[in-house]
C-alpha cells in the first residue's frame, strides 16, 4: 500500500473551497465532504487530493492531521511549526464551527 504524504497547501485550498461554498460550517461536514472527494479522486486517479490519514470515529471518518490543525486553531491542540498560513486562514467558534477568514 502506498504511503501518501499530506499536501498542506492543497488541504488549505480544498477546505477554503468547502467553507466558501457553505459559509460557516462544522468540522463534521468538512471532514465528510473531504473524505468523499478523496475517495472518489483515489478511485479515478489512483492518488488522493490531500493525502491525510483518515481515522474511523463515532460520527464518521476524520482526517487526522487536519483535525489536529483545527484543534490547534481553536486553542486546545499543539501548533505545528511551518503551518502559519494554514492557521491564519480559518477561525473556529463554538468548539466545532469553522469559518474561513477574510485575509
Amino acid at each position: 500500500m502506498p504511503d501518501f504524504k499530506i499536501d498542506i497547501s492543497k488541504a488549505k485550498a480544498v477546505i477554503l473551497y468547502i467553507a466558501g461554498k457553505f459559509g460557516e460550517t462544522d468540522f463534521h461536514k468538512v471532514f465528510k465532504i473531504l473524505y468523499l472527494a478523496e475517495r472518489a479522486h483515489l478511485v479515478k486517479y489512483g492518488r488522493p487530493i490531500v493525502g491525510d490519514t483518515y481515522m474511523a470515529m463515532k460520527y464518521g471518518p476524520v482526517p487526522s492531521f487536519i483535525y489536529d490543525a483545527f484543534k490547534a486553531i481553536r486553542g486546545d491542540g499543539y501548533r505545528m511549526p511551518g503551518l502559519d498560513s494554514f492557521y491564519i486562514a480559518f477561525e473556529v467558534e463554538d468548539k466545532y464551527s469553522l469559518r474561513k477568514k477574510l485575509i
